[in-house]
């Protein structure tokens, strides 16, 4: 009896050119230079063969790292990172080259394998949308049919917005900018971070800006983040993505619920609550349940998983309001570095080009030197830093938390925090002065609002 012929895999059936792929690594194998052009064309998720992506992925890391790239090389770079036996091995590495035509025509068959990509984005996100409608949608069909154009629009976002800009464009849309805020000079043109003082000083956590918040071990970086994250989600409705390297993501979650309920977070935990606990618990709870806040709790993650994560994100939201990732020493680069200074660098600068591609601020916690125990001042300094040179580089405003209670026990400043702005690129620095409510995890404005 004849074996009836198999159905071929639904993915296969995508549109892809794998001849277009494989003269693509090819070409950069031949003629390293042509990765550059390539770069601006391509990203690893416009492939469609895994081991390709693989390929690419590793010729963008040996190319920031200045390894030359060839059969040899590569072999060797993915058999560092175990991905050697996923792509073929020595002979598909040597095949690539020999299948590739004209190194030169790099750039025609990067944008056939962008084209192909974007066909294969534009049928799933079709896909999803019927599928969706098909399930009864949402009851209005208006935005149902707004968010559908948006999604596939955002498809070709990438190709077609232009790098540069005129000299003129840019006058105006300072001038532009200026006078907004000359109408309005309270006005906080960042995301806001919930604190008056604090707001004042920076106006907000500024689109395309990296902004490093350091500290000792007990001095609430995190809290404050989380706070901060949490503030922008309720307020200003836009997503939150906040990766946690330390923290599990429940506990992420119970300590913003504590916070928001204004809860005991010691008492949760050991189950040590009265009626009344469990009655803010709930209306806290109800209150956050649609909040747009995203957690990644992934250990040791890279630049290029923030990367994929925040694009995910975006095409899906179509914007972002802040990045946080808690915390920076906790990264792993994408290559091997043996200097954890160089590491830091390379990261801090991925950072900084993560938060300007996407227009996002990224507020990223880092750790301070134990040097600083030592002193008899303990308040921080740019110098205390853990790797702190790419760090002042890079960074657009530079946090530093200081609270008293932390060393003097009978301190005249407890339940105080002192935030000190030691950088701020296109503004002042100064110190402000926060509460800190140790029961809830929590930082608030020192003066008392109106409720």
């Amino acid at each position: 009896m004849a074996t009836p012929p198999q159905r071929p895999n639904f993915e296969e059936l995508l549109p892809h050119d794998r001849m277009a792929e494989q003269a693509v690594l090819g070409s950069v194998i031949i003629r390293n230079d042509l990765l550059a052009s390539i770069a601006d064309l391509l990203i690893e998720e416009d492939f469609f063969s895994p081991a390709h992506r693989h390929i690419y992925t590793a010729m963008q890391g040996m190319a920031v790292q200045e390894t030359p790239i060839d059969e040899l090389t590569l072999a060797r770079w993915l058999t560092d990172r175990q991905l050697f036996d996923q792509t073929g091995g020595v002979d598909y590495l040597l095949q690539l080259t020999q299948n590739t035509p004209v190194p030169e025509n790099a750039d025609y068959y990067a944008q056939i394998v962008r084209e192909k990509s974007q066909l294969r984005e534009i049928i799933l996100t079709a896909q999803e949308i019927a599928k969706r409608g098909q399930e009864g949608g949402p009851e209005d069909v208006s935005t149902f049919l707004a968010e559908s154009a948006e999604r596939l629009r955002a498809i070709d976002a990438r190709t077609s917005q232009a790098d540069y800009a005129r000299l003129k464009e840019v006058l105006l849309t300072n001038f532009e900018h200026l006078e907004k805020l000359s109408e309005s000079p309270q006005l906080v043109t960042g995301l806001p971070t919930g604190f008056t003082e604090l707001d004042e000083l920076t106006r907000g956590l500024q689109r395309g800006d990296l902004v490093i918040l350091a500290a000792r071990p007990s001095m609430g970086k995190t809290a404050l983040a989380v706070n901060i994250a949490l503030h922008g989600a309720l307020q200003t409705k836009q997503p939150i993505l906040l990766f946690s390297l330390e923290m599990p993501r429940e506990h992420i979650a119970m300590r913003l619920v504590c916070s928001e309920a204004k809860v005991n977070s010691r008492r949760l935990w050991v189950g040590d609550l009265e009626q009344d606990d469990w009655d803010k618990l709930l209306e806290a709870t109800t209150r956050m349940m649609d909040t747009p806040l995203f957690i990644d709790d992934h250990s040791g993650i890279t630049p290029m998983h923030i990367r994929k994560v925040v694009r995910q994100v975006v095409q899906e939201h179509g914007s972002l309001g802040l990045v946080v990732v808690d915390y920076l020493q906790l990264m792993q680069s994408t290559r091997r570095i043996d200097s954890r200074e160089q590491e830091i660098s390379e990261i801090s600068r991925s950072l900084k080009a993560l938060a300007k591609e996407f227009s996002v601020p990224v507020l990223a916690l880092s750790q301070l030197n134990r040097d600083l125990e030592r002193r008899a001042d303990k308040r921080p300094m740019m110098a205390d830093l853990r790797e702190s040179g790419a760090l002042e580089q890079d960074a657009d405003l530079i946090l530093f938390i200081y609270r008293d209670e932390v060393y003097h026990e009978n301190t005249e400043d407890k339940g105080i925090a002192e935030i000190h702005l030691a950088k701020h690129r296109n503004g002042e620095t100064g110190m402000r002065r926060l509460a800190f409510i140790g029961q809830y995890t929590k930082f608030a404005n020192l003066v008392v609002e109106p409720t």
